[in-house]
């Protein structure tokens, strides 16, 4: 369910072509990128084995096993658009959530998923204008860490855990002293 847009009681798409700046009214709209078609899971995530469950104690014929397992394509947004404003979301490589590599299970490690790592708002004007040199009006940093549930196996490396927000902090235009005042977590 990929939220397309949302309009306003008074949008009115003027060429039938869909959300532009040419149309009358308020509109918002989302722009996503498919970044995988066929990302692989599995539970549990081992290669070769299953959730066992032993039924009833009085007899070992009722005993079973069981994994899941598909397939699914992975769609992230990378920005929001209004008339007047964009919002850029930066994405990079997360070290864990690997996909494997089919249905038996195992690491791939050229499955990744991905991780926010900057939302960045620009005035439209100033973005179409200066494209690359834009100075935007206000970032959204996320910082993150693997400390929690170390040595999970669906990591680039079994020493780390899961992916952990530990922060996130503001800086506007080319200031950075936002850095100095974040939200910072604790688990």
């Amino acid at each position: 369910f990929l939220l397309s847009g949302i309009l306003s009681s008074d949008y009115v798409d003027i060429n039938s072509d869909g959300i532009t700046d040419d149309d009358a009214g308020e509109a918002i709209k989302f722009n996503y990128t498919r970044y995988a078609t066929d990302y692989r899971w599995r539970m549990p995530f081992d290669q070769n084995k299953a959730n066992y469950h032993e039924g009833l104690l009085a007899t070992v014929e009722d005993d079973k096993a069981n994994y899941i397992y598909g397939a699914k394509e992975l769609w992230y947004m990378h920005s929001i658009e209004s008339k007047t404003f964009v919002a850029q979301f930066i994405l990079e490589d997360r070290d864990d959530a690997l996909g494997i590599l089919g249905e038996n299970g195992g690491k791939d490690a050229n499955q990744k998923q991905q991780r926010l790592k900057e939302i960045i708002l620009y005035s439209k004007a100033d973005l179409i204008k200066n494209g690359t040199g834009a100075i935007p009006i206000k970032t959204v940093h996320f910082r993150y860490d693997y400390e929690l549930c170390p040595g999970v196996l669906n990591q680039v490396d079994t020493e780390l855990g899961k992916l952990t927000l530990k922060e996130v902090y503001f800086t506007y235009g080319n200031n950075v002293r936002g850095r100095l005042t974040g939200y910072k977590f604790t688990y």
